[in-house]
């Protein structure tokens, strides 16, 4: 018997958690830097 699971949906599940934590972390992260941007100027 192998240890890894014969179903993907975990790692479906993982993969699709990590891009959506990436995506929301880059698209906070750029609408902080407008926001510093236009308090700056």
């Amino acid at each position: 018997m192998s240890n890894e699971p014969t179903n993907p949906t975990w790692r479906e599940k993982l993969t699709l958690a990590a891009v959506r934590g990436a995506v929301s972390g880059a698209v906070s992260g750029t609408v902080r830097a407008v926001i510093a941007w236009m308090l700056g100027h």
